[in-house]
């Protein structure tokens, strides 16, 4: 009964530490431990959709995945380019930011560390 017990125990331990995020329809985490991985504007222009690499884009600081989205083949949409913050030109757009509710979001953009050399006097 106890060895049971324990194997139950022991099972839904390792259930419950393999779920790594449960999103909902919107795209929210739903487990608090779910972060978004951090990138940089430099780390950002890698995922340009050139070259059979992944396209994303930076909204108000949230990284989405555009690369099986029809409108950014290529990397590009409307004189946009992947790899980029497009904060600014998505306020412009026609759909607004509304169409990024269809979007998984991949990452969160953070500001460029500034590395000062503390040796010098």
């Amino acid at each position: 009964m106890l060895s049971r017990l324990i194997l139950r125990l022991a099972c839904f331990t390792v259930i419950f530490s393999s779920l790594t995020s449960i999103t909902f329809a919107n795209n929210e985490a739903a487990v608090s431990g779910d972060t978004l991985k951090g990138m940089t504007i430099t780390e950002l222009a890698n995922f340009d959709g050139q070259g059979g690499r992944k396209a994303y884009v930076a909204v108000d600081s949230v990284i989405y995945d555009v690369t099986d989205v029809k409108a950014w083949k290529g990397g590009k949409h409307k004189g946009n380019k992947a790899g980029k913050d497009v904060t600014a030109k998505i306020a412009k757009a026609p759909h607004g930011k509304s169409t990024l509710k269809k979007l998984n979001k991949v990452g969160k953009l953070i500001a460029t560390p500034v590395v000062t050399d503390t040796t010098q006097n």
